[in-house]
């Protein structure tokens, strides 16, 4: 099985999903992303779009443009995970592996990393 490559801010994602998102293909994708996970496959942190990318109706060219500087805003999230997780891109690992480094995250911290996003309200619940 190939390595699921995944961006480094998808990593929280996944722990807070709840089956909410952008539209109904983007939930049954991030949803088919999880089942995957669960045979704890490898995992490639990536720079860029992702498994989870690909179903967003936001995700163009490679590129979030949900916004005018949803780019932006994403690829700092992504930095900011990769310094508190001491990730790098290129990066393998098994999914355990990551989830483990995830949950040595407090729910408290969440909204210092994750503050901006949209979705933060069901992570920090």
């Amino acid at each position: 099985m190939d390595a699921i490559k995944l961006r480094p801010h998808h990593l929280l994602c996944i722990r807070g999903f709840k089956g909410k998102g952008y539209s109904e293909s983007f939930v049954e994708n991030f949803r088919e992303v999880m089942r995957r996970l669960e045979q704890n496959p490898a995992i490639e942190i990536v720079d860029g779009g992702d498994e989870i990318c690909k179903a967003c109706p936001h995700f163009k060219n490679e590129k979030c443009l949900k916004s005018e500087n949803s780019e932006d805003k994403v690829r700092e999230l992504d930095g900011m995970v990769i310094s508190k997780l001491k990730l790098s891109i290129g990066m393998k690992m098994s999914y355990q592996e990551v989830s483990n480094l995830v949950e040595k995250i407090p729910k408290s911290e969440l909204p210092e990393i994750c503050g901006r996003c949209e979705w933060i309200e069901y992570c920090t619940k």
